[in-house]
């Protein structure tokens, strides 16, 4: 029982250092500078975690953003999806990978979502998986909610 709560703990460690190692203290505006080959190389365990890191400026609307092997984020824009898929692999496996940024100006009226794959695995009360699928679904079933009504549209959908 220890060793397993120790494995867990560790596990945590290590996907806080490297999330925080990815961004960065400034953010995705830092140049690499070599942390992410620290992160494969310094990783005896073969851990892995996957991010999404974004940056939204509030007077522009624009969201800068890094996917590392994270389910893509949707844009939901008049009915039409964009699934957010720029960055690169897992963080922790690969010391030569480079990450690479998107920007992507968020209007009125879009609905990004932003998610893991815990989402789309989930059961609901009848067994069955949400999925992919259903996610879009409940998205353009809440276009003109509010955030909070989203959240629980697709919480109870």
């Amino acid at each position: 029982m220890m060793g397993e709560r120790f494995r867990k703990s560790a596990w945590l460690l290590f996907a806080v250092v490297a999330l925080f190692l990815f961004l960065g203290s400034r953010g995705l505006n830092e140049p690499d500078e070599g942390r992410y080959a620290e992160i494969a190389r310094e990783n005896p365990e073969s851990l892995f975690v996957t991010a999404f890191a974004g940056i939204i400026d509030l007077r522009t609307g624009m969201l800068e953003y890094c996917n590392a092997g994270h389910e893509p984020a949707l844009l939901l824009r008049r009915g039409e999806f964009q699934s957010l898929e720029t960055g690169g692999m897992i963080v922790g496996i690969d010391e030569k990978q480079e990450y690479t940024k998107a920007l992507v100006h968020l209007e009125p009226g879009d609905l990004l979502l932003i998610y893991s794959d815990g989402l789309t695995d989930a059961a609901d009360f009848q067994g069955k998986r949400f999925g992919k699928a259903r996610v879009r679904k409940a998205m353009l079933d809440a276009a003109k909610m509010t955030a909070k009504q989203v959240a629980d549209h697709v919480l109870w959908e």
